[in-house]
């Protein structure tokens, strides 16, 4: 959902991204979005997603991270950079789900 900060409040659907999502980077190419991984649809855990909205009217999916061992993570708990420098950022990433049992900083890149 997005809204213009108007009066009154007009609220806009944009996409249904199924998980939480716990971080929001502004980077030069738009938006990216990055999910958690807590709830379960038909008993299945969904997939940790990356997504980038160029308009703030659209989202396109980036990468899915799938999680085998089926272990809930927030994987950044909402710790990351506001804004790229360029187009790097950083995010706090829970080990449980990329490298298992460590915890860390990730270093993104993103190109168009």
């Amino acid at each position: 959902m997005r809204a213009e900060r108007t009066e009154p409040l007009n609220v806009q659907i944009v996409a249904n991204l199924e998980n939480l999502i716990r971080s929001l980077i502004v980077t030069p190419y738009g938006l990216v979005f990055i999910s958690e991984q807590k709830y379960k649809i038909d008993d299945k855990l969904l997939d940790l997603t990356v997504y980038l909205s160029p308009d703030k009217q659209s989202v396109q999916e980036l990468i899915r991270i799938s999680n085998p061992d089926g272990v809930k993570t927030g994987f950044s708990y909402s710790r990351s950079s506001i804004a790229s420098k360029g187009n790097i950022f950083f995010t706090f990433f829970e080990g449980k789900v990329i490298f298992k049992d460590q915890h860390g900083i990730l270093r993104w890149q993103i190109y168009k």
